[in-house]
């Protein structure tokens, strides 16, 4: 959590999923502006779950403490390796290359020459001779399936939500949000889903809520899925929809 400014009060609220002491900025505005304090929301550092504070310096405090909403995520740490760099074969190249060249005697200086253009002239020909006929020969099933083999390139990941639910159930901390999101991996290469946002939609297809899903840990394979489960606690009674957004991954 970031440092609190000179304008800003630090209070702090328990979670109402896990009892967790959190921390929080509260405006000055909030202090006396309810509709304000009504829309701060926190998530909880432990457990994840996103709900209203409950502060003596919070503005309508006592008529919001019944509007409690919880968010369970899991932790968004990404760990990333990065290899070392042995540098010892460049060393071994450098020595190599530093070697002096022997001097060839002035006497054969003309015959060498010869004898390398010589070379350098059959090599083109060749060269030549393989272009004509890899040309001439291109409509062949097995030459054309070589070359195709050879510039195949394999796709990036590259995922979609094929599935998106939500249900309304009762549960000890009263009426409950729950969230049920599959994404699969319809490229080529197995890797983590970045960035997944998730957005609760009312009857007319405004976003009422929106957040970046927890996929750190999950490294999906081509052509396989992966389920993902959230939940809300005391969410709001017009949610109609939800709607998984997925930005192009990197």
């Amino acid at each position: 959590m970031s440092d609190a400014s000179d304008n800003a009060l630090v209070l702090a609220t328990a979670c109402p999923h896990c009892s967790t002491e959190c921390e929080f900025d509260l405006p000055p505005d909030a202090r006396t502006d309810a509709t304000l304090a009504s829309q701060i929301r926190i998530v909880c550092h432990e457990c994840g779950d996103m709900f209203q504070p409950v502060g003596d310096d919070i503005a309508g405090s006592l008529e919001n403490n019944a509007e409690e909403v919880g968010l369970q995520d899991s932790d968004n740490a990404v760990a990333s390796d990065a290899p070392e760099i042995d540098s010892s074969e460049d060393h071994s190249q450098s020595s190599t290359i530093s070697e002096p060249l022997a001097q060839p005697a002035p006497a054969k200086r003309s015959s060498f020459g010869i004898i390398i253009l010589s070379l350098s002239i059959l090599l083109l020909a060749g060269a030549i001779a393989g272009a004509g006929y890899w040309i001439a020969n291109s409509s062949n099933p097995a030459i054309k399936s070589f070359v195709e083999t050879r510039v195949l390139k394999i796709e990036p990941a590259r995922f979609e939500a094929t599935r998106a639910n939500f249900e309304r159930k009762q549960t000890e901390m009263g009426e409950t949000l729950q969230i049920l999101v599959e994404i699969a991996n319809i490229g080529g290469q197995a890797a983590i889903p970045q960035n997944v946002s998730l957005q609760l939609l009312d009857s007319s297809g405004e976003a009422i809520f929106s957040w970046i899903m927890d996929t750190s840990k999950t490294v999906i394979e081509p052509g396989t899925s992966a389920n993902y489960l959230a939940r809300m606690v005391a969410p709001p009674a017009d949610i109609a929809d939800i709607r998984v957004l997925i930005p192009s991954q990197n």
